[in-house]
């Protein structure tokens, strides 16, 4: 499927470059074959809002910075293919927030936060 659509063309064509734009895809629209528009999914935007929050969060960037070069502690993750642990065996202690350094283990309130924040 075609990336570049002119004006007319995106007229004409709106459901199919919208469906393109719904699969991930970047949809360009075009006035005299230079871009004036780009057409992203909603999710896609979310995903960028959020990495530029945590981009612009020098306490995030210093933990990122920390994780990479082994100076921070981690801890690991369960894996996804191992299936529903019991509570039985499930550890008794919260995972660490893997970006934030507070170590609460509540991701999405940090996420929450920030988006409020931003919104002022």
């Amino acid at each position: 499927m075609k990336s570049a659509y002119t004006i007319k063309e995106a007229q004409e064509n709106l459901s199919a470059v919208i469906r393109q734009a719904e699969r991930g895809s970047l949809a360009t629209i075009t006035r005299h074959h230079k871009p004036v528009v780009h057409i992203i999914s909603a999710a896609r935007l979310s995903a960028i809002a959020e990495t530029m929050e945590i981009l612009a969060d020098p306490a995030a960037m210093k933990a990122i910075r920390d994780a990479e070069s082994g100076k921070a502690k981690t801890s690991p993750l369960i894996a996804a293919t191992a299936g529903p642990r019991s509570s039985s065996t499930a550890p008794n202690r919260k995972q660490s927030c893997r970006v934030y350094p507070c170590g609460c283990g509540n991701e999405s309130y940090h996420r929450r936060a920030y988006r409020v924040a931003a919104s002022r």
